[in-house]
């Protein structure tokens, strides 16, 4: 997800981390640190982006709730809850894989 908001980034074995440094098609981003930063601070922003490899607890996961209800955009991954049944009140289960297309190019397969 971390090429979605900084392209050409690369995947773990590949990351170019002076990517981070090159501004994204979105406009200027902050790191935050989730477990640290106030809520009030995190609905200030235009949109909250959990990228990498965090998994959020509880904790994490009331903050962001508030957010939403706060009518900020969180965008965030299934993976970054593997150790959850139930997020956001979505069940959380495995699933078969996905394959498909990604746009400009390229695919997927994951689950």
């Amino acid at each position: 997800m971390i090429d979605v908001f900084f392209p050409k980034f690369g995947d773990a074995c590949t990351a170019r981390i002076t990517r981070l440094l090159t501004g994204t098609p979105f406009g200027a981003v902050d790191f935050l640190y989730l477990d640290k930063v106030p809520v009030e601070t995190l609905k200030t922003c235009g949109m909250l982006a959990i990228l990498g490899h965090a998994t959020i607890n509880a904790a994490a996961e009331a903050k962001l709730t508030q957010c939403l209800e706060a009518g900020i955009p969180v965008f965030v991954g299934a993976q970054h809850f593997r150790s959850q049944g139930r997020v956001f009140g979505l069940s959380l289960q495995n699933s078969q894989p996905a394959q498909g297309a990604v746009a400009g190019g390229g695919a997927f397969d994951a689950r």
